[in-house]
């Protein structure tokens, strides 16, 4: 297959990604779109078809430069990242060589500091070795590293141990279910893990203001979604700041410290005892205010 017939077709979407506190854009996810217009009905299905072709190499590497070269059309683009799935047959690949894609990001006068790889972090068999290859890449590049699709079927805590990468992505089973419990405790239990070892967490698919606010709540550092943006062709529609996320982070403080008002008009104050008070003082006290089941103690200093 032709490279160019392949160019000709295929396009990309890019869809912002918000730091979840202030609505800054930190940087654009690039999907692959036009792969039906080949004949192919699905993503998988065409990279599966284009690996047996000769021109296998060349075909992946014009298909990220293409990316990148639609990326550097947002006037911003030197300020924030781009995130691109890198596909582990590429990868694992025996004539692959990452000088070429090195190549390719400086050629288009990015740094490599401006690009991170998505790599399939759910389903994928060969998770583990394209995860090794590239975190030693990224070790001596510079670039970043995200696990996509991060969720209940892929707990790879042991490499996040040891090598870690910039990012992962929680995926839109875990995100829409963040109110159960079972959930919950797994999503809240990933955000530590990962902010202990220094990885920023983003969520996938964050479709309403609901789970916007959940995923605020558990420390979540990053979201993408239709509640911000859908996937645009046209990346220089993408706005540096997204109001609709800075102003539902300040409702949210608001109702924070809304609710915590309300918590603190409904508490009592009770007068505490001091710790060398006798027993007479402390039982005289529960006479006199027989509503009280425990009294708060404290020493001379308060």
């Amino acid at each position: 297959m032709k490279t160019n017939k392949i160019l000709d077709k295929i396009f990309y979407s890019y869809q912002p990604i918000l730091n979840v506190y202030s609505g800054n854009t930190v940087g654009v996810e690039a999907f692959l779109r036009g792969y039906n217009n080949l004949g192919f009905s699905n993503i998988p299905q065409f990279f599966d078809t284009i690996k047996n072709e000769k021109n296998y190499l060349e075909i992946e590497c014009e298909i990220m430069r293409k990316a990148i070269k639609g990326f550097k059309k947002a006037n911003f683009s030197k300020n924030i990242i781009l995130f691109i799935n890198i596909n582990d047959t590429f990868v694992g690949n025996d004539e692959f060589n990452f000088d070429n894609v090195t190549e390719i990001i400086t050629d288009e006068g990015l740094f490599l500091e401006n690009i991170c790889f998505d790599i399939d972090g759910g389903m994928n068999k060969h998770f583990i070795k394209t995860f090794n290859i590239l975190i030693d890449y990224a070790k001596e590049s510079g670039f970043k590293l995200s696990i996509d699709n991060y969720g209940v079927y892929s707990m790879n805590y042991p490499l996040l141990s040891q090598d870690s990468p910039n990012f992962i992505k929680i995926d839109r089973d875990l995100v829409s279910n963040v109110n159960n419990i079972r959930y919950g405790t797994f999503l809240q239990y990933i955000t530590r893990i990962a902010h202990l070892f220094g990885i920023n967490i983003i969520a996938e698919c964050v479709e309403t203001k609901e789970e916007y606010f959940m995923i605020k709540q558990f420390g979540i550092d990053m979201l993408q979604g239709y509640f911000v943006a859908k996937p645009t062709k046209d990346i220089e529609s993408i706005d540096l700041v997204y109001k609709s996320v800075e102003e539902a982070a300040k409702l949210d403080r608001r109702r924070a410290a809304t609710d915590e008002d309300l918590i603190r008009d409904r508490l009592d104050t009770v007068k505490p005892v001091l710790i060398n008070s006798t027993m007479e003082e402390v039982f005289e006290r529960f006479e006199d205010n027989p509503e009280l089941t425990i009294l708060p103690v404290v020493d001379n200093t308060g």
